[in-house]
């Protein structure tokens, strides 16, 4: 018996855990949501964060005439903790929706704004691949989403995709 595949058949990854696919109308949407256990981990630490500042503000604000190195100095790690705190809500809130059909492909994130959002025509893409970019020495590499157009250029669909598998999933 012959391992081959007949020439009409296609291959598809297996759906991830979490990942909805629905298929209506010509339109195929691919949807998953962003939380993961690290936001959890993420949560804790905002708190931390953001209650350290709080106790720092509080202290210097009390004081009868406060140094302004002591109100000036920390502005940069309140920007860092919204930001902080921003992204890790959004993993626990935002989904990513990919739908594909009626001539374009279209991605959006939410319901928190987040950057990325796309639509492109799919006469602009000749190829989806996965990329995969490796980090520094203690983190996990990242899986993208990648479209080739027909003048060879590199588009980034999605960035960040939550796992390989995932990635993998959508290109298929």
């Amino acid at each position: 018996m012959s391992n081959a595949h007949p020439p009409n058949s296609s291959l598809h990854a297996p759906r991830p855990e979490g990942v909805r696919l629905q298929e209506t109308e010509g339109i195929r949407l691919i949807e998953y949501r962003w939380f993961r256990p690290m936001h959890l981990y993420m949560l804790a630490f905002c708190a931390l964060w953001g209650g350290f500042l709080v106790f720092w503000y509080r202290t210097a604000l009390s004081t009868p005439a406060p140094t302004s190195i002591f109100v000036w100095f920390p502005l940069l790690h309140v920007a860092v903790g919204i930001g902080l705190t921003y992204s890790t809500i959004a993993g626990f809130v935002n989904r990513t929706e990919i739908r594909i059909g009626q001539g374009r492909v279209s991605i959006w994130h939410g319901p928190l704004p987040w950057w990325g959002i796309k639509h492109v025509p799919t006469s602009e893409i000749r190829q989806v691949y996965r990329e995969q970019t490796l980090g520094s020495r203690n983190s996990s590499p990242s899986s993208h989403l990648s479209a080739l157009t027909p003048d060879k250029r590199q588009l980034k669909l999605v960035r960040n995709v939550r796992s390989a598998e995932l990635a993998l999933f959508i290109e298929s």
